[in-house]
């Protein structure tokens, strides 16, 4: 900082510049922890400038600047965004290969966050999270460009809350946060209809929160889907098929 920016900043002010300059930073995702497993005041606790923003950075001065900077907004939100009073208190979720997310508070987000983070490690091990879906900020991530050459363009019209790929299976999994509509035959069509184009094998998974939430849906459910309860992780049901986590067929 004194090299380069100008400053007069003593050894021992290592603390402060934590405190003051990184922690908004780190709040906004901008820097994030480089060794995140040292106490945060020992030597190795370092940081570095986030995976996506770092890719920005690079390029700036050519022609892929605005769209990307633009890219960014759109998935991470301004600084605007996430110091509005309003949003102030999300739900963190860690997602793997990339930044934190935050998601909306309410029930609905709290069962995103038990997909992410129990049934697709459980059941879709390896597989890379290309979309999440927020009700107050409708997207929170979009990987657009990884969902354009699978073949599948979201568009309008009602989309999964999540979709997870993975490439070793070449399965794309699609699953909705059952709130009050989960894969019923008319969505599962739908669905079905609107990725006949992708390249990979496609899994319709509801998810509930518990049994009672699962009870109340279950007979809306297609055959040819899975559903999983948050209440009960190590456990994924399979309407009928052809195999457990068979591709979906029209």
């Amino acid at each position: 900082m004194n090299s380069y920016l100008g400053e007069d900043r003593s050894a021992g002010s290592y603390d402060d510049v934590r405190r003051v300059d990184l922690k908004p930073l780190l709040l906004t995702g901008i820097v994030v922890h480089s060794n995140p497993r040292p106490h945060r005041t020992t030597p190795p606790a370092g940081y570095g400038l986030s995976a996506d923003h770092c890719a920005v950075a690079r390029s700036y001065g050519t022609g892929a600047w605005p769209a990307r900077v633009k890219d960014l907004v759109g998935r991470r939100g301004t600084l605007k965004d996430l110091t509005d009073d309003k949003t102030l208190e999300r739900i963190p979720v860690d997602v793997p290969d990339k930044d934190r997310v935050y998601l909306s508070l309410g029930r609905h987000s709290e069962l995103h966050k038990r997909i992410l983070d129990d049934m697709l490690p459980m059941f879709c091990g390896g597989s890379e999270v290309l979309y999440i879906g927020d009700a107050a900020r409708k997207k929170v991530l979009l990987e657009d460009a990884k969902l354009r050459d699978l073949g599948i363009a979201l568009g309008r019209g009602l989309i999964p809350d999540i979709i997870a790929y993975s490439k070793r299976r070449n399965v794309l999994y699609l699953v909705e946060a059952v709130y009050s509509n989960p894969f019923s035959p008319h969505r599962r069509l739908e669905m079905l209809n609107r990725t006949g184009g992708c390249k990979a094998d496609i899994v319709l998974i509801s998810a509930f929160h518990d049994r009672k939430d699962f009870r109340r849906f279950a007979g809306e459910i297609a055959w040819g889907t899975e559903a999983w309860i948050a209440d009960e992780p190590n456990h994924m049901i399979y309407f009928n098929g052809d195999g457990f986590q068979g591709a979906a067929k029209p």
